[in-house]
């Protein structure tokens, strides 16, 4: 398959110790994850091969089995390709230069964005750590990344969201200005009858500060 061929070739481009090097590699993987329609399953997340539906395949061909069985190869590899953008831009969002890490930070926002469904919880975690960046630029900026995703996929991402903002929160010795940036968040989603558990962890949340 060309494609993760591809991928892997520019996965080592990507922990490259030049940062210009690996920067591009990340771009140019990401374009293609988000830009290339039907790359990514819009319904559900990316399996493994043993979480394929292989009883699906009783009676069928041989040559269907095969054909299944490639297909199913390359969705394991893609799953685990994409997982290891994801670290390689953690990486990068812990980079002691300033534009590194927004960078990095925007990069995972992108493929959030473009597919909530995939590696949602990590990226989720990642940008609501970066609340308490050292730089106000780059911590500023997440709220507005929170924001856009949970208007753009409201199902899939407010509760997930919140939750991971509550994390940071919660945490010993965190900052007030860390706090200041999650409620600058937090206090853009809209409450809907359709999502109780949001408007419970928002409730949990503000009681929990009052204290």
């Amino acid at each position: 398959f060309p494609y993760t061929t591809l991928f892997r070739s520019l996965l080592e481009m990507g922990k490259s110790r030049s940062r210009h090097e690996a920067l591009l590699a990340l771009d140019a993987m990401k374009d293609v994850f988000c830009q290339q329609a039907g790359m990514l399953p819009r319904d559900r997340k990316l399996r493994y091969v043993h979480q394929q539906p292989v009883n699906s395949l009783a009676g069928s061909t041989p040559e269907v089995r095969r054909q299944a069985a490639l297909f199913w190869y390359f969705e394991e590899s893609l799953k685990t390709v994409y997982l290891e953008i994801i670290k390689v831009a953690e990486i990068l969002t812990q980079d002691p230069i300033l534009h590194a890490r927004e960078r990095g930070c925007r990069l995972v926002y992108e493929l959030l964005r473009a597919n909530p469904l995939e590696q949602e919880t990590n990226i989720s975690a990642l940008l609501a750590n970066k609340l308490g960046d050292s730089e106000r630029r780059l911590s500023s900026r997440i709220p507005f990344y929170f924001s856009e995703l949970v208007n753009a996929h409201p199902r899939q991402l407010t509760t997930l969201a919140i939750e991971s903002v509550r994390q940071v929160i919660d945490r010993p010795g965190v900052s007030d200005r860390t706090r200041y940036y999650a409620l600058t968040f937090l206090v853009q989603i809209r409450l809907v009858r359709t999502n109780p558990a949001a408007t419970a962890a928002l409730l949990q949340i503000y009681l929990g500060l009052f204290k």
